[in-house]
């Protein structure tokens, strides 16, 4: 994806949270216009090398980033940004309270931004960024925008030199982002939220999807710390989570939308085949670049 920061949590709060990185189901993803995940981490690393140069180049020799691995369980799927939150039948944790326990500081160009002058922070976000004017892509009321200049956009024209790069590549990343709206709008999605929350109101907890519950442990942990009774919380709401799931057949439901909902994205994207060809062209020019 064109100039993206690292991978974000959304929370959707009808149901799926749309993640980007990975996904844990592959509903005929592999139709998509899409380089595998390890191929498109070599790309990513060598963005990042590529920037790194330019930005030392610009005089910031402390400029520095370390990219946010693919979930190592998911190097196999396909990204689409969706993320169903499929429980398995023995799950007793979402990992929220594990996590919190080692999060860290920041990125790692934070502490060298913060040590600049305000002067020289300006220069350091017009060298990054650019400071002229936003390229942009719009479809059906969505934009994407990249600068015209800077050391994030030099770097991605180094990698994908096919003129239409940027267009390509913005046209599928909103046809990907609109999967996971979608599927939260199907009228079956809502059916099977339905029964997922009237089982969870059953068991003691007012959690309306899967989202929600990992919500519910969330908003407790920011109250009270990652202390024994948060884990313990943490444990109940998991196992209900995963019971409930189980008895609304959750995960083959939930699939059998995606499945769908990935399929009318297929059929849109039959334009977008020459976007492989340019990122496969990248890629050679990536592998030679890591290599150096």
């Amino acid at each position: 994806m064109s100039c993206t920061s690292e991978p974000e949590l959304v929370s959707a709060p009808t149901g799926v949270s749309l993640l980007a990185g990975g996904s844990a189901v592959d509903g005929g993803l592999a139709a998509l216009p899409l380089l595998g995940i390890e191929d498109r981490w070599s790309l990513r690393e060598a963005h990042v090398a590529l920037v790194a140069k330019c930005m030392q180049e610009a005089g910031f020799a402390g400029y520095s980033f370390v990219p946010t691995p693919f979930p190592r369980d998911r190097l196999e799927a396909t990204s689409d940004g969706v993320e169903l939150l499929i429980a398995s039948a023995d799950q007793t944790s979402f990992g929220l309270v594990e996590a919190s326990r080692h999060q860290p500081d920041g990125p790692p160009s934070d502490e060298y931004f913060n040590s600049l002058s305000p002067d020289a922070q300006n220069r350091y976000a017009d060298a990054l960024y650019g400071s002229g004017p936003l390229e942009a892509v719009e479809d059906d009321g969505a934009v994407i925008t990249r600068p015209a200049s800077g050391c994030l956009t030099m770097a991605e024209q180094q990698l994908y030199q096919a003129d239409d790069y940027f267009t390509l590549d913005s046209q599928r990343s909103l046809l990907i982002a609109g999967i996971g709206p979608s599927v939260i709008a199907h009228p079956e999605f809502h059916r099977l939220l339905a029964d997922y929350s009237t089982c969870m109101s059953a068991v003691g907890f007012a959690a309306a999807s899967p989202t929600v519950a990992r919500q519910i442990v969330a908003n407790r942990l920011q109250t009270d710390g990652a202390t024994q009774e948060s884990a313990a919380f943490e444990q109940n709401v998991a196992t209900a989570d995963a019971g409930c799931q189980g008895e609304v057949a959750y995960g083959d439901r939930a699939t059998r939308i995606h499945a769908e909902v990935v399929a009318d994205a297929v059929e849109q994207s039959e334009d977008l085949a020459r976007l492989v060809e340019v990122e496969r062209e990248a890629l050679d020019r990536a592998r030679k670049l890591l290599q150096e």
